[in-house]
């Protein structure tokens, strides 16, 4: 079994570098007493795809590996039988961990690892970026999309500086992992922004995300683009920004 240590050090530095890659999920949501499925892919053949759960302030601990060869699982002498299972996919590249009955005390990071064989006889464990769990009492048509406010330049800071901040307030969501990106109305570079940190409201989360414009840029619609596991039909949510210099017109009444 992996050292403590080692295992610290694994997560800290996730595939580190290896010719093995391991792919999971970012985030999980699954509701209070049902179960959640989380999936790992690797890129070439493994004997066995190991389970790891870390939560924070805690060490991190396996919870079983299985064999990809004959599908057997064996679990940690702390693990029941009841909590947690691993199949494998349809194919000998990917592996499902079950966790079942799920309860807040589940909510943590899930890694897989696997052992990379070298010519030397030397293995070296690699896992994967991990996937976040979260357990939420919402029903599954509760609305937990970002909900957008939107702030436009002042009129003192276009006129002194020459420049417009576009301000993208987003609150009530869940859960927290959450992508923002800005772009000119028509053209599809992401320009470089600023991001607040998410932060937790109660139940769901809250992040702000930034725009500085200047030059002949203010003359252009700009979009908010915002990416999160509750976008219908996987289509990011798009808010989009009125040019700096029209929006001023439209602030002081012209």
């Amino acid at each position: 079994m992996l050292g403590p240590l080692a295992v610290l050090c694994a997560l800290l530095f996730p595939g580190g570098g290896a010719g093995l890659k391991l792919e999971q999920t970012p985030v999980v949501v699954g509701r209070l007493g049902t179960s959640a499925t989380l999936l790992c892919t690797v890129d070439s053949s493994v004997y066995y795809i190991h389970w790891y759960f870390h939560k924070k302030f805690a060490a991190p601990k396996r919870l079983l590996y299985l064999d990809m060869s004959s599908s057997s699982v064996q679990r940690d002498t702390s693990v029941k039988a009841h909590k947690v299972n691993a199949k494998k996919g349809k194919d000998s590249y990917s592996c499902n961990l079950l966790v079942q009955k799920l309860e807040k005390s589940d909510e943590g990071v899930y890694y897989c690892a696997a052992w990379e064989e070298h010519w030397s006889y030397w293995y070296n464990k690699v896992l994967g970026p991990g996937t976040i769990l979260r357990v939420t009492d919402k029903s599954a048509n509760e609305d937990t999309s970002p909900k957008p406010t939107v702030f436009l330049p002042s009129i003192s800071e276009i006129k002194i500086h020459k420049a417009g901040t576009y301000l993208c307030l987003l609150e009530d969501f869940f859960p927290e992992i959450i992508k923002v990106d800005w772009k000119e109305k028509n053209d599809q570079t992401v320009l470089q922004s600023q991001q607040g940190n998410t932060m937790k409201t109660k139940d769901t989360y809250m992040k702000f995300s930034w725009l500085t414009v200047t030059g002949a840029s203010m003359d252009k619609e700009h979009k908010c683009i915002v990416n999160h596991e509750s976008d219908r039909g996987g289509i990011n949510q798009e808010i989009l920004f009125p040019s700096i210099n029209e929006g001023m017109y439209i602030q002081i009444g012209i």
